[in-house]
């Protein structure tokens, strides 16, 4: 909260959140490209906030309001994989666009994308945000389009090539991959 009070952005309004997540889908294809995320989220009045995690910890990433104009988005980079990076950003913007948590409460997100994420049902919000983010990132459609035409057949060759054509790193699509549990996840992780 501190780091992020001191954080300069724009005025951030209703469409800037779906703005940002357009802006940013752009600049999924390439690696060194995610430089460019603090400016994009600064320019949509989203203060963002990496902060380094410590052994054991499970927290991925954080939504919350300083204010009921001033969304934060935090993450902890726990795992170096470009496919988790974009889906805990995505889906804490989800929160930011879905305006959850501007109650007051900050919505904590720990083991995204994890099979067992935690006792019992995800809240509802949270089950929104997964598929909101997942939808941002790649279309259901496109890649349900893909796995018909390829499985079981994926490759890195086909893996790639579906990326390039849809703008995204490979390591994005080997984590939906994964996440779908369409390849084993020992499959493909020198994409990630």
């Amino acid at each position: 909260r501190q780091i992020a009070q001191g954080v300069c952005v724009g005025k951030f309004s209703d469409n800037t959140a779906d703005t940002a997540i357009c802006q940013l889908k752009t600049l999924m294809s390439n690696p060194e490209d995610i430089r460019h995320v603090p400016r994009v989220l600064a320019d949509a009045g989203i203060r963002f906030v990496l902060v380094e995690p410590f052994p054991g910890m499970k927290l991925d990433g954080v939504c919350f309001w300083l204010d009921m104009n001033s969304p934060v988005v935090a993450m902890t980079l726990r795992f170096d994989r470009i496919d988790n990076f974009w889906f805990v950003l995505m889906h804490e913007l989800r929160h930011v666009a879905n305006k959850d948590g501007q109650n007051g409460e900050a919505i904590i997100d720990e083991n995204l994308g994890a099979e067992n994420s935690g006792a019992g049902e995800k809240p509802e919000y949270e089950r929104v945000a997964d598929t909101e983010a997942a939808e941002a990132i790649i279309p259901e459609t496109v890649f349900d389009d893909f796995a018909l035409r390829v499985r079981p057949l994926y490759s890195e060759v086909r893996i790639s090539g579906f990326a390039a054509r849809i703008g995204v790193h490979p390591g994005i699509v080997v984590g939906q991959l994964h996440n779908r549990k369409e390849v084993p996840f020992a499959h493909y992780r020198k994409l990630l």
